[in-house]
């Protein structure tokens, strides 16, 4: 196992946070700051906040090119169909909106849809580089699997994203990530791989998933009051969720950094 790798620490509520992604398309090679050290001009200067994250992405598979210029995916942090759009002037990429999309739109045919995002950035991180083309290589050559520059979260490699499900994985294993890439809809026999949705805080990141485990349905919306959570159900029903937070021991969050404090939110109850 690579040590900077975490095995006890709780998946749960670690996701990134966004409520837009834009997955722009760069065969690399990609730095330790990517996008910020892309080859493509006007990507170099897009930046990443908790309204939009951008993330460099490559099919597994080698094609070519269907286009001249930037190809960008914009995709909503809750999950959603991709809709590919084209820079041809890549100064066009600052002018374009933080969310929500450009004026001009290029529907893509579904075997370009990149599906499961699995980060590979060696360069920022020796857990992603290693576990996560190991689990890439496991998975052989598939239209959806996609490697992405850093998710977020080197110490639970194999991280993942599944874009249509909205959902950030961690600590995949082959068969998690095939489950993870076959369904649309993020299901409860992978609440154990299960980070959280972008587009949720930690909190509600937390009390979806345990509410997920317990009744296999996905919360539709969400009110928090202190540490508890409201997840009302597609049924109607609603799971309140207590939270409260634990310390756990210092560890590194990545490969050779120093161990830092850990703090994780843990569920008391449910009902």
């Amino acid at each position: 196992m690579t040590p900077c790798r975490s095995t006890d620490e709780p998946l749960g509520g670690t996701a990134p946070h966004a409520q837009t992604w834009w997955l722009v398309e760069d065969p690399g090679p990609w730095g330790s700051r990517a996008p910020g050290t892309s080859r493509l001009v006007g990507v170099r200067e897009l930046t990443s906040d908790d309204e939009r994250r951008v993330l460099l992405v490559r099919p597994t598979q080698r094609r070519a090119p269907i286009d001249q210029g930037i190809v960008v995916w914009i995709v909503p942090g809750a999950g959603g169909r991709p809709v590919r759009h084209v820079a041809d002037d890549p100064q066009d990429l600052a002018r374009w909106p933080l969310t929500g999309h450009p004026g001009h739109v290029a529907e893509a045919l579904d075997r370009d849809v990149p599906r499961l995002l699995i980060c590979t950035n060696s360069a920022r991180d020796a857990c992603c580089g290693v576990v996560g083309r190991e689990l890439v290589r496991a998975l052989g050559p598939q239209d959806g699997v996609w490697e992405s520059s850093h998710l977020g979260g080197h110490r639970f490699a194999p991280t993942g994203l599944q874009i249509e499900q909205g959902m950030v994985y961690g600590r995949l294993t082959a068969d998690a990530a095939v489950a993870a890439l076959t369904n649309p809809e993020p299901g409860a026999a992978l609440v154990d791989y299960m980070r959280g949705r972008p587009s949720l805080t930690a909190q509600e990141q937390v009390a979806q998933i345990a509410v997920m485990r317990q009744t296999g349905q996905v919360g539709t919306s969400f009110r928090s009051v202190g540490a508890e959570v409201a997840v009302i159900l597609p049924d109607g029903n609603t799971v309140t969720v207590m939270l409260q937070t634990v310390d756990l021991p210092d560890r590194p969050a990545s490969c050779g950094a120093e161990p830092t404090p850990a703090r994780v939110l843990e569920v008391v109850d449910l009902f």
